[in-house]
This record gives C-alpha cells, structure tokens and sequence, in this order.
C-alpha cells in the first residue's frame, strides 16, 4: 500500500527502521525464509505486527525472482476464432472459478486461448522457458488428448487437464454423464424411440464439424461414428447438445424438430420443446482443478485423476 503521507509504497527497509532490525531480518520473516539468519519468536511477532500496521504487501515480482516461484497459474481453453464474439458459458463457468481458487492460495491467473492443438503447445512452451507461469490447467482438442499430456510432461510445470485422459500418471478432472444417459435412454423408450443417441457438434479450424456421439443405453453408453448412423431414421430420439448441434442437425442434416430433444445448461433459458436441463458442472470442475494444482504446488505430489458425478436431480425434463 502506498503511504499517504509522500505516495511511497512500504518497503521491508520501512518495517526493519521502525522494529531496529537488519533489513536480511526484516525479510527473511515476512517472506518467511530464514536464510540463516536467527531471530526470536517476540521478535518475529513484532515485525509481522508493524507489518500489519503499515499495510505493508510483498512485491512479487521481487519474491519470484529470488525464489523462482512466479505466483501466476495460466488457465488454457480452446476457444474458436470463429465462434469468439458468442456467448460462451463455458467460460463463465471456468475464469471466475479458476481464479477464485486460486487466489486463495496466493496465485493470480493468466487467460491463454487457443485455436488449436499447435497454437497450445506453442504457448505452453512459451510460458515455461520464459518463467511466466508456476503451473498450468488446460482442457484440449478431443483428438489431441495424449499428445498435449506428453507435452505438458516435458514442460516439467505443474498441471492439471479438464477432461478425461488415458494416459499414465496424467492429473485430469472429468465429468461422469451416466446418469444423463440413463435418463435419456428411459425418455427415449417411453416415447416409443427404438434408441436415443447423444450427439454434440463442434465447428473445427478448417471450417468442418467435430462430432462426439454416444448411444445411450444400459449400463453404460456405446461410442458411435456418424458415418455409421442414419440421420433420418424415425425410430431414434437425437439428443443435442446444445443449440448449435440442433441448428446442424436440422438445417444441414435435415433431421425432423420431432426427432430431436435439446441438451442445455440450466442457466440458459429453453429455445425449444422438449428439452433437458442440465445443470454446468464446469464450475465445479474448475474449481477441483485449481485444487489439484495446488496440491501439486504446495506439496510436491502429483495429484490422482477426478470425476465429477452428474446426479439424478441435476437433470431435469422440460416437454
């Protein structure tokens, strides 16, 4: 803080005058390294006293450079060009979350987007030889998975992915969506659809679309190709994720509105009839993540692999 008297930040020099210490042991308690210097617990306790008084905050930069430790975490998230002037509530969700946790440990955050799996491994390589960030979480492009985690290995930084990874000793947080599935599949079969399929539609770099598509039945859902399925099959229910994925569905797919049950976040307020509400475990996912890196951080350990459980009550049907 700045002292009001002659608009000067407090500096340890300030604290060890006034507590008639050194100012290696001024330093050396409030950065609470003792480099080898002695003092005593009366002693400590008044100059983190005077230090109160004063409002006196530690000049980062300066700790980082003595210590290597940069007090800043780079949240990495694939955003689109195409689609960046878009509401993204995927991003709602991650930046103020990340940042909170984080900040409670000490931490500030650094937004990184990117376009692709290349532009990522760029920026992460940049950020780890310059010194600008301490640690990383990142989510990644579906068919890039493993090769941004053998990446972020070599980088030798702390991380943490947003998503599920099959890989080795790879820290990741993932969303468990059986129970969404699951009730897909009872809608769909009360409604007298032979099968329901899970699809979600993502516009890629070179202008096509990216389909993840997932059969939903019991006990678990069956990954499919959209090569391999009939769009304009009567008997399948098509639950879309998201209203982009519907507007593919029926505008370039051409599959009849009476096929379709949208798939949206609770949040967001229902474009159409029927439709799931669902509620965003990405804060939550965030969140986790910040933790894990801290663990990381703080502990030296490499944090296990998480799931976040979609449940029953955060699915709810709008007909």
């Amino acid at each position: 803080m700045l002292n009001m008297e002659n608009n000067r930040k407090i500096t340890v020099k300030d604290i060890a005058l006034r507590c008639n210490v050194s100012r290696a042991l001024a330093g050396a308690v409030l950065s609470n390294t003792k480099n080898n210097i002695r003092f005593s617990q009366v002693k400590r306790e008044e100059i983190l006293k005077v230090a109160r008084e004063l409002n006196y905050h530690p000049n980062r930069i300066a700790q980082a450079m003595k210590t290597g430790i940069v007090p800043l975490v780079a949240l990495c998230v694939h955003v689109e060009k195409n689609y960046r002037d878009e509401i993204n509530l995927y991003l709602h969700d991650l930046l103020p979350n990340t940042s909170y946790r984080l900040q409670k440990n000490g931490f500030e955050m650094i937004f990184v987007p990117y376009d692709n799996a290349d532009e990522l491994k760029e920026r992460i390589k940049h950020l780890a030889e310059d010194n600008l960030t301490n640690g990383i979480i990142t989510n990644f492009p579906p068919e890039s998975g493993s090769d941004i985690a053998n990446f972020l290995k070599k980088s030798r930084l702390p991380f943490v992915m947003l998503g599920s990874i099959h890989e080795p000793v790879v820290p990741c947080v993932d969303i468990d969506m059986s129970e969404l599935y699951k009730e897909l599949y009872e809608y769909g079969n009360s409604n007298g659809f032979k099968r329901t399929i899970f699809i979600l539609a993502r516009r890629n770099i070179n202008g096509g679309i990216d389909w993840t598509i997932a059969l939903a039945v019991k006990p678990s859902p069956e990954k499919c190709r959209i090569e391999d399925l009939d769009l304009n099959d009567k008997n399948t229910l098509w639950a879309a994720a998201g209203e982009f994925t519907r507007r593919v569905l029926i505008q370039e797919k051409g599959v009849a509105e009476k096929n379709i049950i949208s798939i949206e976040n609770k949040r967001i307020m229902i474009q159409s009839k029927p439709s799931v509400y669902v509620k965003s475990k990405d804060s939550l996912r965030a969140t986790t993540a910040a933790e894990m890196l801290m663990e990381w951080i703080n502990d030296g350990r490499i944090p296990a692999p998480r799931t976040i459980k979609i449940m029953q009550e955060d699915v709810e049907f709008i007909l």
